[in-house]
Protein backbone atom coordinates (compact mmCIF):
# COMPACT_ATOMS: atom_id res chain seq x y z
CA UNK A 1 0.00 0.00 0.00
CA UNK A 2 1.29 3.41 -0.93
CA UNK A 3 1.80 5.66 2.05
CA UNK A 4 -0.03 8.97 2.19
CA UNK A 5 1.84 12.16 3.00
CA UNK A 6 0.59 14.11 6.05
CA UNK A 7 1.54 17.59 7.10
CA UNK A 8 0.68 19.30 10.40
CA UNK A 9 -0.50 22.89 10.97
CA UNK A 10 3.08 24.13 10.58
CA UNK A 11 3.53 22.37 7.28
CA UNK A 12 5.87 19.79 8.76
CA UNK A 13 5.79 16.38 7.20
CA UNK A 14 4.49 13.73 9.58
CA UNK A 15 6.11 10.31 9.42
CA UNK A 16 4.20 8.89 12.37
CA UNK A 17 2.63 9.58 15.75
CA UNK A 18 0.43 12.33 17.15
CA UNK A 19 -0.24 15.50 15.19
CA UNK A 20 -2.83 18.27 14.96
CA UNK A 21 -4.33 19.62 11.77
CA UNK A 22 -7.22 22.05 11.28
CA UNK A 23 -8.14 21.85 14.93
CA UNK A 24 -8.32 18.05 15.02
CA UNK A 25 -5.89 15.61 16.60
CA UNK A 26 -4.76 12.51 14.73
CA UNK A 27 -2.33 9.65 15.15
CA UNK A 28 -0.37 8.54 12.13
CA UNK A 29 0.68 4.92 11.92
CA UNK A 30 4.35 5.04 10.82
CA UNK A 31 4.13 1.61 9.21
CA UNK A 32 1.06 2.13 7.08
CA UNK A 33 1.21 5.88 6.63
CA UNK A 34 -2.47 5.96 7.50
CA UNK A 35 -4.26 7.63 10.37
CA UNK A 36 -5.11 5.22 13.16
CA UNK A 37 -8.84 4.64 13.59
CA UNK A 38 -10.92 3.33 16.49
CA UNK A 39 -7.97 3.01 18.84
CA UNK A 40 -7.22 4.38 22.29
CA UNK A 41 -3.61 5.54 22.33
CA UNK A 42 -1.19 7.43 24.53
CA UNK A 43 -0.09 10.76 23.11
CA UNK A 44 1.97 13.72 24.37
CA UNK A 45 -1.27 15.29 25.68
CA UNK A 46 -2.60 12.11 27.31
CA UNK A 47 -4.62 9.11 26.24
CA UNK A 48 -6.94 9.86 23.32
CA UNK A 49 -9.57 7.90 21.46
CA UNK A 50 -9.13 8.12 17.71
CA UNK A 51 -12.48 7.45 16.09
CA UNK A 52 -13.82 5.48 13.18
CA UNK A 53 -15.02 8.56 11.34
CA UNK A 54 -13.59 11.93 10.32
CA UNK A 55 -10.39 10.29 9.10
CA UNK A 56 -9.54 9.05 12.57
CA UNK A 57 -9.76 12.38 14.41
CA UNK A 58 -9.75 12.25 18.21
CA UNK A 59 -13.34 11.93 19.39
CA UNK A 60 -15.35 13.99 21.86
CA UNK A 61 -18.68 13.31 23.54
CA UNK A 62 -20.17 9.85 23.99
CA UNK A 63 -18.34 7.14 22.09
CA UNK A 64 -18.86 3.38 21.93
CA UNK A 65 -15.72 1.33 22.33
CA UNK A 66 -14.59 -2.03 23.77
CA UNK A 67 -18.09 -3.15 24.72
CA UNK A 68 -19.11 -0.02 26.57
CA UNK A 69 -19.60 3.72 26.21
CA UNK A 70 -17.23 6.49 27.28
CA UNK A 71 -17.29 10.26 27.28
CA UNK A 72 -14.45 12.35 25.91
CA UNK A 73 -14.06 16.04 26.73
CA UNK A 74 -15.01 18.38 23.88
CA UNK A 75 -11.88 20.50 24.34
CA UNK A 76 -9.12 18.20 25.58
CA UNK A 77 -10.53 14.98 24.06
CA UNK A 78 -9.44 13.20 27.23
CA UNK A 79 -11.62 10.49 28.74
CA UNK A 80 -13.90 11.82 31.49
CA UNK A 81 -14.28 9.89 34.76
CA UNK A 82 -16.59 10.19 37.79
CA UNK A 83 -18.84 12.67 36.09
CA UNK A 84 -22.35 13.41 34.80
CA UNK A 85 -22.26 14.50 31.17
CA UNK A 86 -24.79 15.55 28.55
CA UNK A 87 -24.64 13.84 25.17
CA UNK A 88 -24.94 15.77 21.92
CA UNK A 89 -28.55 14.54 21.62
CA UNK A 90 -29.49 16.02 25.00
CA UNK A 91 -29.67 13.07 27.38
CA UNK A 92 -27.55 12.89 30.54
CA UNK A 93 -25.32 9.96 31.48
CA UNK A 94 -22.96 8.99 34.28
CA UNK A 95 -19.40 7.77 33.84
CA UNK A 96 -17.47 5.90 36.54
CA UNK A 97 -13.93 5.57 37.86
CA UNK A 98 -12.71 3.89 34.71
CA UNK A 99 -14.77 6.10 32.41
CA UNK A 100 -17.30 3.46 31.49
CA UNK A 101 -20.95 4.42 31.34
CA UNK A 102 -22.92 3.61 34.49
CA UNK A 103 -26.18 1.86 35.28
CA UNK A 104 -28.11 1.65 38.55
CA UNK A 105 -27.51 3.77 41.64
CA UNK A 106 -24.01 5.22 41.83
CA UNK A 107 -22.24 7.84 43.89
CA UNK A 108 -20.76 10.68 41.88
CA UNK A 109 -19.30 13.60 43.78
CA UNK A 110 -21.03 13.89 47.13
CA UNK A 111 -24.41 12.46 46.15
CA UNK A 112 -26.12 9.58 44.36
CA UNK A 113 -27.73 9.22 40.94
CA UNK A 114 -29.59 6.41 39.21
CA UNK A 115 -29.13 5.37 35.60
CA UNK A 116 -31.48 3.25 33.52
CA UNK A 117 -30.16 -0.29 33.07
CA UNK A 118 -31.15 -0.42 29.39
CA UNK A 119 -30.85 3.12 28.06
CA UNK A 120 -28.14 4.35 30.49
CA UNK A 121 -29.98 7.67 30.81
CA UNK A 122 -30.05 9.47 34.15
CA UNK A 123 -33.33 8.98 36.01
CA UNK A 124 -35.08 12.21 37.01
CA UNK A 125 -38.28 12.96 38.95
CA UNK A 126 -38.89 9.31 39.74
CA UNK A 127 -39.06 6.78 42.55
CA UNK A 128 -36.84 3.97 41.35
CA UNK A 129 -35.66 0.55 42.47
CA UNK A 130 -31.91 0.15 42.95
CA UNK A 131 -29.82 -2.81 41.84
CA UNK A 132 -29.93 -4.12 45.46
CA UNK A 133 -33.73 -3.87 45.69
CA UNK A 134 -34.29 -0.70 47.76
CA UNK A 135 -36.31 2.21 46.42
CA UNK A 136 -35.18 5.84 46.29
CA UNK A 137 -36.54 9.16 45.04
CA UNK A 138 -34.53 11.20 42.53
CA UNK A 139 -35.19 14.86 41.75
CA UNK A 140 -35.30 17.02 38.63
CA UNK A 141 -31.49 17.22 38.55
CA UNK A 142 -31.12 13.46 39.06
CA UNK A 143 -29.80 13.77 42.61
CA UNK A 144 -31.16 11.49 45.32
CA UNK A 145 -33.60 13.30 47.62
CA UNK A 146 -33.95 13.47 51.39
CA UNK A 147 -36.34 15.12 53.83
CA UNK A 148 -39.96 15.95 52.98
CA UNK A 149 -40.59 15.67 49.24
CA UNK A 150 -43.66 15.94 47.05
CA UNK A 151 -44.23 12.98 44.76
CA UNK A 152 -47.22 11.30 43.09
CA UNK A 153 -49.76 13.71 44.57
CA UNK A 154 -48.64 13.49 48.19
CA UNK A 155 -45.68 14.15 50.49
CA UNK A 156 -43.15 11.65 51.80
CA UNK A 157 -40.10 11.75 54.03
CA UNK A 158 -36.76 10.29 52.98
CA UNK A 159 -34.13 9.61 55.60
CA UNK A 160 -31.07 11.91 55.30
CA UNK A 161 -28.70 9.03 56.12
CA UNK A 162 -30.19 5.96 54.41
CA UNK A 163 -32.22 7.86 51.75
CA UNK A 164 -35.05 5.39 52.34
CA UNK A 165 -38.70 6.35 52.66
CA UNK A 166 -39.80 6.52 56.31
CA UNK A 167 -43.10 5.05 57.47
CA UNK A 168 -45.18 5.25 60.65
CA UNK A 169 -43.16 8.11 62.04
CA UNK A 170 -43.51 11.71 63.24
CA UNK A 171 -40.61 13.54 61.62
CA UNK A 172 -39.02 16.95 61.42
CA UNK A 173 -38.86 18.50 57.94
CA UNK A 174 -35.79 20.28 56.62
CA UNK A 175 -37.56 23.62 57.37
CA UNK A 176 -38.24 22.69 61.00
CA UNK A 177 -41.93 21.71 61.07
CA UNK A 178 -43.10 18.26 62.18
CA UNK A 179 -45.35 15.90 60.23
CA UNK A 180 -46.81 12.41 60.61
CA UNK A 181 -46.26 9.81 57.91
CA UNK A 182 -48.33 6.63 57.65
CA UNK A 183 -47.74 2.97 56.89
CA UNK A 184 -47.27 3.64 53.17
CA UNK A 185 -45.09 6.67 53.82
CA UNK A 186 -47.66 9.27 52.78
CA UNK A 187 -48.18 12.35 54.93
CA UNK A 188 -51.30 12.12 57.10
CA UNK A 189 -54.19 14.45 57.82
CA UNK A 190 -57.26 14.33 60.05
CA UNK A 191 -57.48 12.31 63.26
CA UNK A 192 -54.65 9.80 63.48
CA UNK A 193 -53.50 7.35 66.14
CA UNK A 194 -49.85 7.63 67.04
CA UNK A 195 -47.73 6.83 70.11
CA UNK A 196 -50.67 5.50 72.13
CA UNK A 197 -53.10 8.38 71.61
CA UNK A 198 -54.82 10.45 68.92
CA UNK A 199 -53.83 13.68 67.19
CA UNK A 200 -55.35 15.85 64.51
CA UNK A 201 -53.39 17.04 61.47
CA UNK A 202 -54.64 19.94 59.38
CA UNK A 203 -55.83 18.97 55.90
CA UNK A 204 -54.16 22.00 54.29
CA UNK A 205 -50.92 22.51 56.22
CA UNK A 206 -50.48 18.90 57.43
CA UNK A 207 -49.41 20.33 60.80
CA UNK A 208 -50.51 18.98 64.17
CA UNK A 209 -53.43 20.99 65.56
CA UNK A 210 -53.29 22.11 69.21
CA UNK A 211 -55.81 23.62 71.63
CA UNK A 212 -58.69 23.25 69.19
CA UNK A 213 -62.08 21.59 68.87
CA UNK A 214 -62.15 20.10 65.38
CA UNK A 215 -64.26 17.90 63.16
CA UNK A 216 -62.78 14.54 62.18
CA UNK A 217 -62.79 13.05 58.70
CA UNK A 218 -65.83 10.93 59.74
CA UNK A 219 -67.78 13.91 61.06
CA UNK A 220 -67.43 13.66 64.84
CA UNK A 221 -65.93 16.49 66.89
CA UNK A 222 -63.01 16.16 69.30
CA UNK A 223 -60.93 18.43 71.49
CA UNK A 224 -57.15 18.44 71.25
CA UNK A 225 -54.97 19.86 74.01
CA UNK A 226 -51.96 22.19 73.97
CA UNK A 227 -49.67 19.25 73.20
CA UNK A 228 -51.96 18.04 70.43
CA UNK A 229 -53.22 14.96 72.29
CA UNK A 230 -56.92 14.17 72.20
CA UNK A 231 -58.73 15.18 75.39
CA UNK A 232 -60.73 12.85 77.64
CA UNK A 233 -62.32 13.37 81.05
CA UNK A 234 -62.83 16.77 82.67
CA UNK A 235 -61.39 19.82 80.97
CA UNK A 236 -61.81 23.56 80.97
CA UNK A 237 -61.89 25.16 77.58
CA UNK A 238 -62.91 28.60 76.33
CA UNK A 239 -64.15 29.60 79.79
CA UNK A 240 -66.42 26.58 80.36
CA UNK A 241 -66.09 23.06 81.78
CA UNK A 242 -66.68 19.98 79.64
CA UNK A 243 -66.41 16.24 79.99
CA UNK A 244 -65.15 14.02 77.17
CA UNK A 245 -65.88 10.30 77.19
CA UNK A 246 -62.74 8.30 78.05
CA UNK A 247 -63.56 5.63 75.48
CA UNK A 248 -65.09 7.54 72.57
CA UNK A 249 -63.50 10.95 73.33
CA UNK A 250 -66.87 12.55 72.48
CA UNK A 251 -68.23 15.49 74.44
CA UNK A 252 -71.00 14.75 76.97
CA UNK A 253 -74.35 16.49 76.61
CA UNK A 254 -77.46 16.04 78.78
CA UNK A 255 -77.46 14.23 82.13
CA UNK A 256 -74.60 11.88 83.03
CA UNK A 257 -73.43 10.09 86.15
CA UNK A 258 -69.68 10.39 86.61
CA UNK A 259 -68.02 8.62 89.56
CA UNK A 260 -71.41 8.38 91.27
CA UNK A 261 -72.22 12.08 90.86
CA UNK A 262 -74.94 13.34 88.51
CA UNK A 263 -74.05 16.23 86.19
CA UNK A 264 -76.03 18.17 83.63
CA UNK A 265 -74.43 19.37 80.41
CA UNK A 266 -76.22 21.66 77.95
CA UNK A 267 -76.60 20.94 74.24
CA UNK A 268 -73.15 22.41 73.61
CA UNK A 269 -71.56 20.25 76.29
CA UNK A 270 -70.99 23.02 78.80
CA UNK A 271 -71.40 21.92 82.40
CA UNK A 272 -74.30 23.39 84.38
CA UNK A 273 -72.25 24.11 87.47
CA UNK A 274 -75.37 24.26 89.66
CA UNK A 275 -75.71 20.53 89.08
CA UNK A 276 -72.37 19.68 90.73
Amino acid sequence: MEKNLFFDNNGQHQSGGYYVKNGNAYYLDPNTGQNVKNKYLQTPVGWLMFGKDNNGAAVSGVYQWAGSYYYFDSKTHLKVTNSIEQASWGDWYGFGNDGRILTGVNKIGNTYYDFNAKTYTMIVNNYAKSQWGSWYLFGSDGKILTGVQRWAGSYYYFDPVTYLKRTNAYLKAQWGSWYLFGSDGRILTGVQKWAGTYYYFDSQTFLKVTNAYVRSQWGSWYLFANDGKIVSGWTDWMGSTYYFDQQTYLKFTGVHVINGQTYNFDKNGMLDKTSK
